[in-house]
């Protein structure tokens, strides 16, 4: 899977391409780009939940923003972009 990041410039990556075969969670599947991209790695607490993680950055797998237990397979289009601020 290639997990796309937008913009570049704010995370300092284009892209990461991760290795699984089935479904992961969306939780399962950061803790793999973690392992795979030290950069991202360093964005990610160590310990993080729902709210952490959308203060952030955003998760969209095939155009929907993703919460933490949702599935994600190695076919899927997952982009990280950076949180909406605003009201």
């Amino acid at each position: 899977m290639l997990v796309k990041f937008y913009p570049p410039s704010f995370f300092n990556i284009s892209s990461v391409a991760i290795d699984f075969t089935g479904a992961l969670t969306v939780e399962e599947m950061l803790k793999c780009l973690a392992a795979e991209d030290k950069k991202f790695g360093t964005i990610l607490p160590l310990d993080f939940n729902e709210e952490e993680i959308r203060n952030r950055f955003l998760v969209f797998v095939n155009g929907r923003v993703a919460g933490l237990k949702d599935m994600v397979s190695d076919h899927d289009m997952v982009e990280i972009v950076p949180p909406v601020s605003g009201g």
